[in-house]
């Protein structure tokens, strides 16, 4: 009888146990610290001490909407879990309309695969509450359908259900319909119309969407559309002031009228004059395109500004400007030090402007080892030049002991990834 009874005991143990810490899971509140710096799913569940996807499919309703919409919607993509947040919302929403919505969520905001057993369900989930008045869900319908993952792509049902999900207000189906119309996907192409769509828009909402459609124009190669760019372009960028002075570059184009490019340098120059970064980095790069040396050297000073910010693009133009003539000796100084940082931090561009620097003493005392130790860096990273140059030094026992087989293997590296020039001094080297 005694061995029957423990057992008993050890199982009602663990059962108290396992329903205690169901019970603090769905009291405890969402710790904001843990959440904000996990950067991981498994990192942001641990802290808030979630269970695992089994035992939380048995937590209250609420708690489990509550996980699933973290995982389906989190702002920050990386440390959202799909398997996780469907399972969740999938087991509740037979009884929950809330979870039926938040399936809707997800599918708007991922790309995901329920897999040829479970998408029908989805569907039909989705079809009932939209007929019930989710717009949401009838957009998501949509998507299904437009994506094609679990089931053939059929753009003409996609385009019907998103022109519903337009037709009552929903702000996502007003975007899928406008782009299927410009794209003429699923239905007539009609740029006018798709247009009238989006204006249907709260502004800036609009404005983005007008550049983004904007940048599918300009890209058809069609003469009727690129007209029309510049149209939405003009539109997003006096609407919104977040994106104008991105948008001034797209339209500061010597292909668009000579109207639409004054009004974005227009917007690029107030920009440059409230010190915005990206209007200075607009600015030098047509500065670097003039053959005046005066105009280059304030196109560097700019450069110059951005890359000791971490501009990764000023940093490539410093690289540039290295070996451009007309550059002077002071300003080669001034940029080698920016150059050597960011080249230690793993900029390509600059470890090869660093190695010449240091071969030729152009910005700094002339240093065949260190211009080797850059070169080397620059090799390893797949630079087909830097694999010849380094494959020379070895050769000719320049800032290295002189090592054919170190030789050969780098001009056969450069030679293989299509240089001609490696191929050639590689010939002479083993027929010598």
């Amino acid at each position: 009888m005694m061995r029957f009874l423990r057992p008993c005991r050890v199982l009602t143990y663990v059962a108290f146990a396992s329903f205690a810490l169901l019970k603090s899971v769905q009291a405890a509140p969402i710790d904001q610290k843990k959440f904000e710096s996990a950067r991981t799913w498994e990192e942001l569940r641990a802290g808030q001490g979630w269970p695992e996807l089994n035992a939380a499919l048995k937590l209250p309703v609420a708690k489990r909407l509550e996980i699933a919409t973290i995982a389906l919607v989190n702002p920050r993509r990386e440390a959202r879990n799909l398997d996780f947040g469907f399972a969740l919302a999938l087991s509740m929403a037979k009884q929950n309309r809330d979870a039926v919505r938040l399936v809707a969520r997800g599918i708007l905001s991922n790309e995901y695969t329920f897999g040829k057993d479970r998408i029908a369900r989805v569907l039909r989930l989705l079809a009932n509450e939209g007929i019930r008045g989710s717009s949401s869900c009838v957009v998501a319908w949509a998507r299904l359908h437009d994506l094609g993952l679990d089931m053939p792509q059929d753009a003409t049902r996609a385009y019907e259900w998103y022109r519903w999900g337009a037709l009552v207000g929903n702000q996502r189906g007003i975007e899928e319909t406008a782009f299927a119309l410009a794209k003429g996907k699923g239905t007539d192409k009609n740029v006018d119309v798709a247009l009238e769509w989006l204006n249907k828009l709260p502004p800036q909402r609009r404005a983005k969407q007008y550049a983004e459609l904007g940048d599918y124009l300009a890209a058809t190669g069609m003469p009727d559309d690129f007209a029309k760019s510049e149209v939405v372009y003009l539109d997003a960028m006096q609407t919104d002031p977040l994106i104008a002075i991105g948008v001034a570059a797209k339209l500061n184009d010597g292909r668009y009228s000579e109207s639409a490019r004054k009004a974005a340098m227009a917007v690029i120059a107030s920009g440059d004059a409230n010190g915005s970064p990206l209007a200075q980095r607009i600015i030098a790069k047509g500065l670097w395109e003039s053959t005046s040396e005066a105009d280059i050297s304030k196109a560097i000073l700019l450069f110059l500004k951005a890359a000791k910010t971490g501009d990764q693009d000023a940093v490539n133009y410093l690289a540039l400007a290295m070996s451009r003539s007309g550059v002077s000796t002071g300003t080669h100084i001034e940029i080698f030090p920016v150059l050597e940082k960011q080249a230690r931090l793993g900029n390509t561009n600059a470890i090869r402007a660093v190695g010449e620097a240091y071969f030729s003493g152009r910005g700094t005392s002339l240093s065949l080892q260190k211009a080797a130790e850059f070169r080397r860096l620059a090799a390893d990273r797949g630079d087909v030049e830097a694999q010849y140059l380094l494959g020379l030094m070895y050769i000719q026992a320049n800032g290295v002991d002189k090592d054919i087989p170190e030789a050969t293997k780098w001009l056969t590296k450069s030679a293989e990834a299509g240089n001609l020039i490696a191929r050639s001094a590689l010939m002479s080297l083993t027929t010598k």
